[in-house]
Order: structure tokens, then sequence, then C-alpha cells
């Protein structure tokens, strides 16, 4: 009986910690677009490319990061009959 409450707790602290990073990383992804975005409305000012690269290369990294996160976290879990177990 213990074993389930903490199977079932652990499984519902695994989906809001996937959740809440995904939020985390949402609101860094639309921050490095917003970059982008502004360094392709200045391309006629030198250093335009700075805010281009940065927003590709952080929104890249938030989306590898979150994703291998995710996978982490649901393949540990569901070798562990985590995911699987609330009915």
């Amino acid at each position: 009986m213990i074993q389930e409450d903490r199977l079932q707790f652990k499984t519902v602290f695994a989906w809001c910690f996937i959740i809440l990073s995904g939020l985390i990383a949402a609101v860094i992804a639309f921050l490095s677009l917003i970059s982008v975005w502004v360094g392709l409305t200045h391309l006629y000012r030198a250093g335009s490319w700075v805010p281009i690269l940065a927003g590709m290369v952080l929104f890249t990294l938030v989306s590898w990061l979150y994703f291998r996160l995710a996978r982490t976290i649901l393949t540990h879990r569901k070798e562990e009959g985590v995911i699987n177990s609330i009915s």
C-alpha cells in the first residue's frame, strides 16, 4: 500500500517537473525568437547578426536540453513502472 502511494507521488512529481521545465523552456525559447526577430528587423545595422546567432543558438540549446531531460525522466520512470501505475 505504501509502495503504491510512493509510486503515485513519483509519477505526479515527474509529470509536474516535465510540465514546469517545459514552461520555462517555452519562455526562454520565446525570448530567443524575439532576439532573432530583432536581429532580422535591423539587418541594415552593423552587428545585426549577433542577436540572430545568439537567439538561434539559445533556441537550439534549450530545445535539445528539454527534450533530452523529458526523455530521460520518462525512460527512467517507465523502467520503474511508475508512469503506468496510476489507473
